[in-house]
């Protein structure tokens, strides 16, 4: 790094090359700021960061599936718990595999008319552990901006088994 008459540090990137001309060698040196670069790559860095920490850190499950696909591409460490499957088993998985078999098709039928009305829906469903229980959620799911041109539908799912356990005494009573 340099610092400049008044007083600014910056970060400089030195390209040299030793040129021969004439029987003699000379040395071209050319200095590049890069000090804007590196500060925005360091916010860039920040920023994924930090996104990551909300992603990983969510207490409910979230899962990002393509839109013209359903195909599932990221899904957050309580996906994985709730789910009982990894990471790696979870993205690639069509977004109505979550779903107990019986109402796969009703949640493509919902996923594909959700690509079409870009809102917020809410409601509640069912997902399928790798063990077979069926786990009672509240499904959150909204459109999503990926930043290479490319949208997503984000599911947020909250376990909703209290809830739905209260409702039951509730009606028992």
């Amino acid at each position: 790094s340099l610092h400049t008459r008044d007083g600014r540090e910056v970060r400089v990137r030195f390209d040299a090359e030793i040129l021969p001309l004439d029987g003699r060698d000379y040395l071209l040196s050319i200095a590049m700021d890069v000090t804007a670069r590196e500060e925005a790559e360091r916010a860039v860095r920040e920023a994924n960061r930090r996104l990551t920490a909300m992603f990983e850190g969510a207490r409910d499950a979230i899962v990002l599936a393509d839109m013209e696909t359903g195909i599932i591409l990221d899904a957050n460490e309580e996906a994985c718990r709730m789910l009982g499957r990894t990471k790696d088993a979870i993205v690639g998985m069509h977004q109505t595999q979550l779903h107990p078999p019986g109402l796969r098709e009703e949640y493509r039928t919902r996923f594909a008319r959700h690509t079409i009305e870009p809102r917020t829906l809410f409601m509640d469903a069912e997902v399928e552990a790798s063990n077979g229980a069926r786990v009672p959620v509240e499904i959150s799911a909204s459109i999503v901006e990926l930043g290479d041109g490319r949208r997503a539908l984000q599911g947020i799912f909250r376990d909703i088994t209290s809830r739905k356990k209260a409702e039951a005494t509730l009606r028992e009573r």
